[in-house]
């Protein structure tokens, strides 16, 4: 198994468990930025930009299912719109800082 698809399967279970808890709503939606910070870790451009690009990927479809399948947590938390695109220009600026 190599690092990429041990980030992807890493991500993955993830955003299981995100979905599993609040999803968007949680907490434990902070650890997927701490993914690509990592992924700068073995200093390899491409693993940077995969990793961005998969947390991107993941945030959304978290942020899809909290706004068009979870209308229970939508009572419980409200959430912004403008919240999910700072959040992905956010992970976007951190993938490339990074």
């Amino acid at each position: 198994m190599t690092l990429t698809d041990s980030l992807a399967l890493f991500s993955l279970l993830l955003v299981v468990g995100l979905l599993i808890a609040d999803g968007v709503a949680s907490g434990l939606i902070a650890v997927i930025p701490l993914l690509i910070v990592a992924s700068g870790l073995w200093s390899q451009l491409r693993l940077v930009w995969f990793t961005t690009i998969f947390a991107v990927s993941c945030y959304v479809a978290l942020a899809i299912d909290f706004h068009f399948r979870r209308t229970d947590l939508q009572l419980k938390y409200e959430l912004a719109s403008d919240r999910h695109l700072a959040f992905v220009v956010a992970m976007l600026v951190l993938g490339a800082t990074v």
